[in-house]
């Protein structure tokens, strides 16, 4: 994250050799049945025509065949049409997955105006709603989910709207407002509506994985952790104060600028954004260390890594890190990246923090293009090295030896899965 104050993502080549401790694995079980959980395994990835051109993606949904590749079930956002060279798609605007029984995906990349609900007791129903019929700008910063009652759950996002005949100080005269979006059609009135900001008190926000995402800015003001448009927004700062400030000191970049990167029932964690490097004051990166509150206990713990970028995402009470290192003033080489240079390295190192009992697991992968992308009650884990994605077990500190779950040119762009839950589960998901 450099000027913008963003974190970065970066894309890598697809099919890079795996270091030799995957060569070990048992390949492909029958892994797309687990029944543990009641249900079939999904997966979440965007897809493409092959068109290089910029905004040439869409968004799928799969599942895996017998021969364990993957498997289209059904379009999210549509891939561009290759006979038609102009057409570079609807493009994903961010995903979010409000850790019971729903996904949203909002499209286009540009403008945001429909909102596609993919529902884990149903994967293969299309449910989309039609959210922003003015096409006004919507704010990523502040995109979230609103819990609400029993499998209930709303997307939250602020549009910004013109004010007609604006006369003050602030140039453009923009106004904000904030959204709901219902993930189940409510019995009365609309699915889409205004909403109060003590809504956010009942922010969740699973965090960034690789994929189509919009990080979530706040500041520190009041002793209280605020939602914050952008970096000197002035008059868009929203009213919405989502957790409290720890009480040891924090060192914060000027605002009191901070990247949120897990809300749920149980934590809240955040990292401060401080100074890259002398020589350049505009610069910041994320501290390495995360800040993280036990709203049960009442409790604040700091946690540490090499990671000084603020990639981070929360299953359960496990908090999984990305490491990736600033490196103000030099170029990195990183294993199992397209041929080039970078100033953040990643060296394919992965960390999972349990936030209740303190362990940590550290996963070695040697490739750059590694995530976490689920840890179950269970203790089951999946992760995605380059082109495959891998399970393994947590046993005590450690994860036992993995297994080969999916192989194939499209899961590097899988960021997402989960196991279809039955209509019986899905009223206990919260």
């Amino acid at each position: 994250m450099h000027t913008s104050i963003a974190c970065s993502r970066r894309r890598y080549s697809k099919g890079m050799a795996s270091i030799l401790a995957f060569l070990l694995v048992a390949p492909f079980p029958a892994f797309a049945q687990t029944k543990t959980t009641g249900g079939n395994l999904y997966l979440l990835g965007e897809t493409t025509s092959g068109n290089p051109r910029w905004g040439g993606s869409g968004l799928g949904l799969y599942t895996l065949d017998s021969s364990h590749h993957l498997k289209l079930v059904r379009e999210i956002v549509p891939v561009p049409d290759p006979t038609h060279p102009g057409d570079f798609g609807d493009g994903v605007y961010a995903v979010r997955d409000d850790m019971g029984d729903k996904i949203y995906v909002m499209y286009p990349d540009i403008v945001p105006s429909i909102l596609s609900v993919i529902h884990k007791a149903r994967p293969a129903m299309k449910d989309e709603v039609k959210f922003n019929p003015r096409h006004d700008t919507v704010l990523p910063p502040d995109l979230g989910i609103a819990a609400g009652v029993g499998r209930q759950s709303y997307l939250l996002c602020t549009f910004l709207r013109p004010i007609p005949n604006y006369k003050g100080p602030f140039p453009g005269g923009i106004n904000s407002s904030l959204v709901s979006v219902a993930g189940d059609a409510p019995a009365e009135g609309p699915r889409v509506r205004g909403a109060d900001w003590t809504v956010f008190k009942e922010f969740r926000y699973e965090g960034g994985p690789r994929g189509p995402e919009s990080d979530v800015l706040g500041y520190i003001k009041d002793n209280q952790v605020r939602i914050q448009a952008e970096p000197g927004a002035g008059p868009f700062i929203l009213p919405a104060d989502l957790d409290l400030v720890p009480p040891f000191p924090l060192e914060t970049a000027p605002g009191n600028v901070i990247v949120i990167v897990a809300a749920n029932s149980r934590y809240f964690a955040f990292v401060p954004l401080v100074r890259l490097w002398k020589e350049d004051p505009s610069l910041y990166t994320g501290a390495p260390y995360a800040c993280v509150h036990d709203r049960e206990r009442n409790t604040w713990k700091r946690l540490t890594s090499a990671s000084t970028e603020a990639t981070r995402r929360i299953f359960g009470s496990w908090l999984a890190t990305i490491v990736e290192v600033s490196h103000p003033g030099e170029f990195v080489e990183n294993p199992g990246a397209k041929p080039g240079q970078d100033r953040i390295s990643f060296p394919g190192t992965l960390v999972l923090d349990n936030l209740e009992d303190g362990r940590r697991i550290i996963l070695n992968t040697g490739q750059a293009d590694s995530e976490i992308l689920a840890v179950r009650e269970d203790g089951l884990v999946l992760y995605r090295v380059n082109d495959a994605i891998f399970a393994a077990q947590i046993e005590g500190e450690n994860l036992s030896q993995p297994t080969l779950v999916v192989k194939d040119e499209g899961v590097p762009g899988v960021h997402w899965i989960f196991w279809s839950l039955s209509q019986a589960s899905t009223s206990k998901s919260r």
